[in-house]
């Protein structure tokens, strides 16, 4: 028999088990008396009345079909009250501002429900693993711009999601990121290979889009590449030991594809404000692999950084970074002239003077421009004798903090950059130097006096990113928002910054042993709490 009555109002929960709900939210009561996690209710505008599906004939009215959003995707009982949002539906599909805090609490209990005791297949709640998947990489890895940096962390992906189209390949490549994220839990391994189910399906998408002139100028397109690159960074599809900073493996497959859309003539202009902040999330990507490869930007330096307005303090930052990629490439060039003659030795000089006059436009950068992001010390942290260095949350010595993780990610790239100049000018010393000891060099004194201050910037950042509230409750607690709609730890997006600015100070003839101990154990902590593959690799090499 059709049950033709009112739709339950009840808790997923107690709908499942048939038996009466109070409705009480947030929470229902009978879940709290059981000390079950109550799963939300459903909402009833989108449930049909009367059981019995709607004819295609007769006087059945019929809806002009639309592209399915996000909601319709990933189900009602998580995000569905995110992204229906009226900030996503406004003419600025980025606006942030009508983002009510507090509009996901279903991902706390999703949460809880996955890390608690039971895993996946135990669970006694319904929860599709789709959504979860989807609310945890929601979660962890897109943070909202904060007013700080004007910068988040791809969330230009939500408003894309709400117009692609069902068959769209950005879908597919969201799939497999949030399956991936999700899967590498200790909990919840079985869901890696559904998301190389979605990877391989949105690479079979992304080569019909490309073959098609006007979908190739989409941003949707731009957007997918951008987030294979993401997934291969998390399992670590892709493997090039012969990388200049050996570990630093290489994603380069999606990233270079990325970067040869935005210089193909197709895409000479940025008009929309998802189009530029696409473009600026890429070159930060593609700024870090060359630097890490030795490989000068295409284009050259200036066309990256005269594409789209951006700020004067975010220019230069992007300038210098990608000038140290261009030297990185000539260091391996110069630096291994043989044998030393006068014209090779006027290359190496003049090679020299480049890189400490990059040196000195980023310590001015850094007065003059950078104050903004400078972090705050908030702790001290004693260096005790039982203290074990590879499980230890905070190395001896200070604890910083900054205005949010936008700016701490920037500070810190600018200072693992610094050291990798100062690297370069090392090289350079020592081939001018020989046979002598360039180690006894003025050069060489004021880089060991300059790398150890960067580097225990480096290690004293750390904590910051990763969460660390033992000595402070500032930690953690600037303006970065995720994309929960509320200032929560976004640890995923900490873990995801860190690790280059921690591998190269690990890997600087000037870190210390109980520093390199301390690296290798946050990147353990990175590999096992956030499934983020690279991390593992790095371990290994540093």
């Amino acid at each position: 028999m059709v049950n033709t009555g009112k739709p339950s109002s009840g808790c997923e929960a107690c709908r499942a088990r048939h038996i009466k709900c109070d409705g009480s939210r947030p929470s229902c009561m009978r879940c709290q008396k059981f000390k079950r996690i109550c799963p939300g209710y459903r909402d009833l505008s989108k449930v049909r009345f009367g059981g019995k599906p709607a004819s295609r004939k007769g006087n059945t009215p019929t809806y002009e079909h639309k592209p399915k959003s996000i909601s319709d995707h990933v189900g009602d009982s998580l995000l569905g009250n995110f992204v229906g949002t009226e900030s996503f539906q406004t003419a600025d599909p980025m606006a942030v501002s009508h983002i009510v805090p507090g509009s996901m609490n279903s991902v706390p209990r999703a949460m809880e429900a996955l890390f608690g005791q039971r895993s996946l297949s135990s669970m006694h709640l319904r929860i599709p693993e789709h959504e979860a998947a989807q609310c945890f990489f929601l979660a962890n890895f897109i943070l909202l711009p904060s007013t700080a940096t004007k910068m988040g962390h791809l969330n230009f992906i939500i408003p894309l999601l709400n117009t692609a189209s069902e068959r769209s390949p950005l879908r597919s490549a969201f799939s497999a990121v949030s399956l991936a994220s999700l899967g590498a839990q200790p909990n919840s391994l079985g869901l890696l290979s559904k998301a190389k189910l979605s990877y391989v399906q949105a690479l079979k998408q992304i080569n019909v889009a490309l073959a098609d002139p006007k979908l190739a100028k989409e941003d949707s397109i731009m957007a997918t590449t951008f987030l294979l690159t993401v997934y291969e960074v998390i399992i670590q599809v892709m493997v090039r030991p012969e990388t200049d900073l050996k570990g630093w493996h290489s994603h380069k497959t999606h990233i270079d594809g990325a970067v040869a859309l935005i210089t193909s003539g197709r895409r000479r202009l940025f008009r929309s404000k998802i189009s530029r902040e696409l473009f600026l999330s890429i070159r930060e990507l593609m700024t870090i692999e060359y630097i890490g490869t030795s490989k000068a930007p295409n284009r050259g330096v200036y066309w990256w950084t005269n594409r789209v307005p951006e700020e004067e303090v975010s220019q230069r930052y992007a300038l210098l970074n990608l000038h140290v990629a261009e030297l990185r490439e000539d260091n391996n060039k110069i630096t291994t002239l043989s044998p030393q003659t006068a014209c090779n030795t006027e290359i190496v000089v003049e090679f020299l003077a480049r890189a400490e006059q990059l040196e000195k436009q980023y310590r001015d950068w850094q007065e003059s421009q950078a104050s903004c992001w400078e972090p705050t010390t908030v702790a001290w942290v004693d260096n005790e004798d039982t203290m074990d260095f590879a499980t230890s949350e905070a190395f001896p010595g200070r604890v910083e903090v900054f205005t949010d993780l936008t700016a701490a990610y920037r500070y810190n790239i600018a200072r693992s950059s610094q050291i990798l100049v100062w690297t370069s000018i090392l090289r350079a010393v020592a081939w001018t130097e020989y046979p002598e000891d360039y180690r006894l060099t003025t050069s060489y004194s004021n880089a060991r006096r300059r790398c150890i201050e960067l580097i225990d910037g480096i290690i004293a950042s750390i904590p910051f990113f990763l969460g660390w509230k033992e000595r402070s409750d500032k930690v953690l607690a600037g303006e970065s928002q995720s994309a929960c709609g509320s200032n929560s730890k976004v640890i995923g997006v900490g873990a995801f910054y860190v690790m280059w600015p921690m591998f190269v100070a690990a890997n600087s003839d000037f870190a210390t042993p109980e520093q390199r101990a301390f690296v290798k154990g946050r990147l353990t902590y990175i590999a096992q709490n956030f499934g983020i593959d690279q991390a593992d690799r790095l371990i290994q090499v540093c």
